[in-house]
């Protein structure tokens, strides 16, 4: 890639980063031809840097717009009743009212208040369950 400074119509200065090479013209009689200085190189390189920064960043938001597009149109056919079966998980069918009794048992007990009556001080006051 070539960058060019023109006047007018005449090519005045010109950075060619495939050769590395500044150029510089005066009445259209090359004046300066010389490599990239430390700067120059160093611009090139974060220039490039940032390009591949751009390009990994472009093709997460690709993935990123893909997978909600694919999760906008899973829960549109979910809204429809027409969502698939048994093909992983939050994907089977709705839950069986039958087997609420199931999900109950599998409950914490509730908490009660046990005596100890070695321990004085663990007592429960009376009227307290």
């Amino acid at each position: 890639m070539s960058r060019r400074v023109y006047d007018g119509d005449a090519v005045v200065a010109e950075w060619d980063d495939d050769t590395r090479t500044y150029r510089r013209w005066d009445k259209g009689a090359l004046v300066e031809e010389r490599p990239y200085d430390v700067a120059e190189a160093a611009a090139l390189v974060e220039a490039g840097r940032c390009a591949a920064r751009e390009s990994a960043r472009d093709s997460l938001l690709g993935k990123v717009d893909a997978a909600i597009a694919a999760d906008l149109a899973y829960l549109d056919s979910a809204d429809l009743g027409d969502r698939p079966v048994g093909t992983g998980r939050g994907t089977s069918h709705p839950p069986d009212p039958a087997d609420r009794g199931a999900t109950a048992d599998r409950r914490r007990p509730p908490r009660r208040h046990i005596r100890n009556v070695t321990d004085p001080m663990m007592e429960v006051p009376d009227g307290v369950a």
